[in-house]
């Protein structure tokens, strides 16, 4: 009995496959006031419109850092952006509904960036963008879609205070 529970403890583990992103945390400043971007998608399973921080996979080579730059001015065709610190990671499971359920254990590397252009975001429309925006601090708080996410800005927002 204590090796079946084992065996099943370990076929499970042998069926997650993980994942790893980098992405970030963008602000400007406005007249003396913060605004933080976020991107416009629709869930997997395209049922509703949700808000997200720019993020995306790191390519093999590639460092987080470089990978997280990379993924923003992607995502957001926004270039001249600095880096202004690492924030923090965030981890998370998940079930691809396009791959049979496969169970996917996903690592999120963030840093801050801080925007310092003119232009408007363009959001990547061949990933599924379909809106950008600039809000408040307490507005990109509320609509951001998850938990994890949220806490991130969170830190960000802590740096930004200091």
């Amino acid at each position: 009995m204590v090796r079946d529970q084992k065996r099943n403890k370990v076929e499970r583990k042998s069926k997650t496959i993980k994942k790893f992103s980098a992405g970030g945390v963008v602000f400007r400043e406005q007249a003396g006031i913060h605004e933080i971007l976020l991107l416009k998608t629709t869930t997997a399973d395209e049922k509703k419109e949700i808000w997200v921080l720019p993020k995306g996979g790191i390519e093999a080579g590639e460092g987080i850092e470089e990978a997280a730059l990379r993924e923003i001015e992607e995502e957001t065709g926004l270039g001249n952006i600095k880096l202004n610190g690492k924030i923090g990671q965030e981890q998370y499971f998940y079930k691809e509904t396009w791959n049979k359920g496969q169970l996917v254990f996903k690592k999120v590397y963030y840093f801050l960036y801080e925007f310092l252009g003119k232009e408007e975001p363009q959001p990547q429309a061949e990933e599924g963008f379909t809106g950008a925006g600039w809000f408040l601090p307490e507005e990109a708080s509320e609509l951001i879609a998850y938990k994890e996410s949220k806490a991130i800005l969170e830190k960000a927002l802590r740096m930004l205070e200091k």
